[in-house]
């Protein structure tokens, strides 16, 4: 597999979700995710968590990250927030791969029916990662693990945006957004210098649909322009063309709250290095996905809370997957997040999730993430 497309897969999760959540959530994906979250506009969490993954042929390999949010509100208008991480990864026949991410910092600022957001990708994080540790890092990228930290560092990176909405009628309303992200060079490893990453333009659609006063409907459609790779003035990948399909149902009730969402994902094919020149791949390599959870959030009393969920997540396997891919690989999960609240400004939260599915080759896999913090609201 040329080196450049297994890079791409490496850093294809943060980026992806950095964005993301820039457009459809103000930049707290990451912390709002799901149900039950602190209210207020400012708020710290800390949560660490432990994921580890077993294969049937008794392999093991493990993650353990601190991952940091810090969200600040200027006012009605301006907010800002800051999110990074420390992590290690080993396992059986792995490199150890350990340190910080880099830290992601994001503003918004909303006017009329408009926002207004900014992020910033600063290299604080692990670069220059020897040959071992990179294949460490190239097994933390596959989709199917969703490893809290799929990404140790990256380039200087730059990503203005813009959501705008506007409600039709007292049930529809409808959004529309686009960013763009500039990606600075940088040194994935050792032996590779000046590595700069296309370019991006995500362009965004979204209707939500309110069925009553408790219950809503949204579907969101993204589409990805990703620019050339290269390697000091060479080019060596292109991605193809990448289009995201969501949609997510919220019913209310006097305590509860269920939260169900579902997501489609298809790229096109890429385009690689041959011949001094890029040529698209005669067939698709990169597989389509589909992920769906179930959240059903409970408040016990005003002091417990907890969260019941399950998820899968599946992928195609097309004809000219490869190893380095999550092409046939199917997920599934269920686990359960109590949060406890001492005071109205302090939180517990913690989950714990365990999942089982089958690899690309068939073979049985099994994962345990389990997870603690705190979340202070000021």
């Amino acid at each position: 597999m040329p080196f450049s497309k297994n890079l791409f897969c490496c850093r294809q999760n943060l980026i992806i979700a950095i964005l993301l959540g820039l457009i459809f959530n103000g930049g707290e994906a990451i912390a709002q995710v799901t149900p039950g979250n602190s209210k207020r506009q400012e708020y710290l969490r800390l949560m660490p968590v432990y994921q580890r993954w077993s294969t049937g042929a008794g392999n093991q390999f493990a993650q353990f990250s601190v991952p940091i949010y810090v969200r600040l509100a200027f006012g009605r208008n301006l907010r800002l927030a800051l999110r990074g991480s420390q992590a290690t990864a080993s396992g059986d026949n792995l490199q150890k791969l350990s340190g910080i991410t880099d830290t992601q910092l994001s503003g918004f600022y909303s006017a009329a029916n408009f926002i207004f957001n900014l992020g910033l990708n600063l290299p604080s994080g692990k670069r220059g990662l020897t040959y071992d540790e990179f294949l460490t890092a190239s097994l933390l990228s596959l989709n199917h693990f969703n490893f809290q930290v799929p990404s140790y560092g990256q380039g200087f990176n730059v990503s203005p945006g813009f959501t705008w909405a506007w409600p039709l009628n007292e049930k529809f309303s409808i959004g529309l957004g686009a960013s763009y992200q500039y990606k600075g060079k940088f040194k994935p490893l050792t032996f590779v210098d000046k590595y700069d990453p296309g370019d991006e333009v995500l362009l965004t659609g979204g209707v939500d649909w309110r069925l009553n006063e408790t219950a809503k409907i949204s579907f969101d459609l993204i589409y990805t322009l990703y620019g050339t790779d290269q390697i000091d003035t060479a080019e060596v990948f292109a991605a193809g063309n990448r289009m995201v399909a969501h949609a997510q149902f919220r019913q209310n009730f006097s305590r509860d709250e269920l939260w169900l969402f579902a997501r489609y994902l298809s790229r096109g094919k890429n385009s690689l290095a041959a011949g001094g020149a890029l040529l698209p791949e005669d067939k698709k390599s990169a597989p389509d996905q589909i992920e769906w959870l179930g959240h059903y959030f409970h408040r016990f009393n005003r002091r417990v809370t907890a969260g019941f969920f399950a998820e899968g997540r599946y992928f195609t396997r097309p004809p000219a997957a490869d190893i380095f891919s999550s092409a046939g690989c199917s997920i599934f999960g269920f686990g359960v997040a109590p949060e406890f609240s001492p005071s109205p400004r302090f939180k517990i939260p913690a989950r714990l999730k365990f999942l089982f599915g089958r690899s690309q080759n068939g073979q049985s896999i099994s994962g345990l993430e389990v997870g603690a913090g705190i979340g202070i609201a000021f």
